[in-house]
C-alpha cells in the first residue's frame, strides 16, 4: 500500500502531457523492455531471438533456470503494481466524478436562479400594465353607472386581460422551462468533458508511471543476470 501512497500524491503533481506523444513514449518503452528480456535470454542461451524453436527440439531455456526465475519474478512485481495502480487511479476517477458533478449541480443552481431573476425583471413590465387595466376595469365595473350592456362587455374585456395574463404568465414559464433544459444539457455536457479530461490524464499518468517501473525492473533484471553470468550457474 507503500506504492499506492506514493502514486497519489505523484498524481495530484503530475503535469498533464499529450496523450499521443506519452502513448508513443509508453509503446516505445514497451518495445525497448521486450527486446532487452529477448536479448537478454538469447544471451544465456546462445540461440537467435528472431527462430522459432524446430518442434521436437528441447528447449535452450531449460538450461538456465534461474533466468527464468528472475524473469518470473520481475513479472509478478510489475502485474501487482499495475494492479495496485489501476486500483488507486479507479478510486481517485470516482471521487474526482463526485467532485465534478457537486460543481455542476451548484452552477446550475446558480444560474438558473439568475435565469428566473432574468425573466422576471423582463416581465415585471409588461405584467404591471396588464394587472393595472384589469384593475381599471374592475374599479369602473363597481363604481361607474353602467347600462346592462356596458356591463356585460366590461366583463368581457375583464375576462379577455384575464385570460391574457394568465397565458403571458405560463408564456414566461414556458420559456423559462426551455432555458432550464438547456443550462441542463450544457452543464452535463461541461462536467462530462471535465471527467473525461481528468481521466485521460489519469491514464497517462497511469501509463507512464508503469513504464517508468517496467524501465526500473528492467535494470534491475540486467544487474541480477550480469552479476549471475559472472558468479556462474545459480
Amino acid at each position: 500500500m507503500g506504492k499506492s501512497r506514493w502514486f497519489f500524491l505523484h498524481l495530484c503533481s503530475f503535469p498533464a502531457p499529450g496523450i499521443m506523444g506519452g502513448r508513443k513514449r509508453g509503446e516505445s518503452m514497451r518495445l525497448a523492455g521486450m527486446i532487452s528480456l529477448i536479448l537478454v535470454l538469447s544471451m544465456l542461451t546462445g540461440s537467435s531471438p528472431w527462430l522459432l524453436p524446430q518442434a521436437g527440439a528441447a528447449g535452450p531455456v531449460e538450461d538456465t533456470p534461474g533466468a527464468e526465475k528472475l524473469l518470473a519474478r520481475q513479472e509478478e512485481k510489475l502485474l501487482a503494481y499495475e494492479a495496485e495502480l489501476l486500483q488507486a487511479a479507479e478510486e481517485l476517477l470516482s471521487a474526482k466524478a463526485g467532485e465534478i458533478r457537486r460543481e455542476q449541480a451548484q452552477e446550475l443552481h446558480d444560474a438558473a436562479a439568475d435565469l428566473r431573476k432574468e425573466l422576471q425583471d423582463t416581465a415585471a413590465q409588461g405584467q404591471r400594465e396588464l394587472e393595472q387595466e384589469l384593475l381599471g376595469l374592475q374599479l369602473e365595473l363597481v363604481f361607474v353607472t353602467l347600462t346592462p350592456e356596458e356591463q356585460e362587455a366590461k366583463l368581457k374585456d375583464i375576462e379577455a386581460l384575464q385570460e391574457e395574463l394568465r397565458l403571458y404568465q405560463e408564456e414566461l414559464e414556458e420559456e423559462f422551462q426551455t432555458r432550464l433544459q438547456d443550462l441542463q444539457a450544457e452543464h452535463e455536457s461541461l462536467a462530462q468533458k471535465r471527467l473525461e479530461a481528468f481521466h485521460r490524464e489519469l491514464d497517462q499518468a497511469v501509463r507512464e508511471e508503469l513504464a517508468a517501473y517496467r524501465q526500473q525492473l528492467l535494470v534491475e533484471l540486467d544487474g541480477q543476470l550480469s552479476r549471475a553470468l559472472a558468479n556462474g550457474p545459480y
